[in-house]
């Protein structure tokens, strides 16, 4: 049995296939990222999948497994593997790297090409013709993040609460905010926010009543759709300027799959600069991570197999 994992900022999803491309079973669980949470817990949550998974496998254990970490930004030593997945998951072949090169190996394009992922977080990469990586973005939620979910989210919050003392113009944004958060006024989301301080993926959960505000018509959400998106697709083209404008784009993240008016204002950021072959990815970064594995046991994925994997699975970007 083939195991893929897709380790993004707040959730991580698994999935087991056979190494025809057949698929067997999904898991999702919280993040694994070992910098933005204890490495004791996400260890835990590997144990979760690991748990779940063993069942469905023939004897027990995993030809291959491949997991896509965003707390990485390249291949993990062996030390790394060791330290994340000892005495918890054990493959005949076991690798992990970013979750940014899981989403280069769903597209299956020959280079160059580039993934722009936008989840509770954002990054950008690219592969060259000559098949180097190269990464923009990633500095996280204190120094980047821009057009994330978190960072559209707080700005969000932070419009709400300007409105609320009149420097800033009336916005339905206050009502989402006081009504997501659960608090009776502004006092009471100040509270909700610092005391004790909120999870990073809480306030990005905001962003499906941000969207909402955005499509009513709310200029305040509009306006933070815009610039994020804006200063998002510069740190992408500083990846891709100087490669054929025709090369594949593609596009992932909770973001990118619901926020429709953020990623119409990003796609229309791209195509003004020449990129018009921009779209979300028509494989999910876990099939990424599954194509990952094969690859380490020498199955390189023709169309054939491709087949079989879109056949059997149903993507679902939660």
């Amino acid at each position: 049995m083939i195991l893929g994992i897709d380790g993004g900022g707040s959730k991580t999803t698994a999935v087991l296939f056979t190494r025809d491309g057949r698929f067997i079973h999904r898991v999702q669980v919280g993040s694994i990222n070992y910098y933005s949470n204890p490495l004791s817990k996400a260890r835990e949550e590997l144990s979760r999948i690991v748990e779940q998974m063993l069942p469905y496998t023939q004897h027990g254990s995993f030809e291959s497994a491949f997991i896509g970490m965003s707390a990485l930004n390249s291949a993990a030593s062996s030390q790394e593997l060791h330290s994340f997945c000892g005495g918890i998951l054990s493959a005949k072949a076991l690798g992990m790297d970013s979750d940014l090169y899981i989403a280069l190996e769903a597209m299956h394009t020959e280079p160059p090409c580039a993934v722009a992922i936008c989840g509770t977080g954002s990054m950008a990469v690219a592969k060259g013709e000559d098949g180097k990586i190269s990464h923009r973005g990633g500095f996280g939620y204190l120094l980047g993040d821009e057009g994330s979910g978190y960072a559209l989210s707080l700005a969000a919050v932070r419009a709400a609460m300007r409105s609320t003392e009149g420097t800033a113009a009336p916005t339905a944004l206050t009502k989402a905010a006081l009504c997501h958060f659960e608090a009776a006024d502004t006092d009471a989301l100040i509270a909700r926010f610092y005391d004790p301080p909120i999870r990073r993926q809480d306030v990005a959960a905001f962003l499906p009543a941000v969207c909402a505000c955005a499509e009513a018509g709310d200029e305040a959400a509009k306006s933070i759709f815009k610039n994020q998106a804006q200063d998002f697709s510069e740190t992408v083209l500083s990846l891709v300027r100087d490669m054929p404008k025709e090369i594949r784009i593609g596009l992932w993240g909770g973001v990118f799959c619901h926020a429709h008016f953020f990623r119409n204002i990003f796609m229309d950021c791209m195509a003004k600069q020449g990129f018009e072959n921009v779209g979300l990815l028509d494989c999910p970064p876990e099939v990424g991570a599954v194509l990952a594995a094969l690859k380490q046991i020498g199955i390189r994925a023709d169309e054939t197999l491709l087949q079989t994997i879109r056949a059997t699975y149903s993507p679902q970007e939660d």
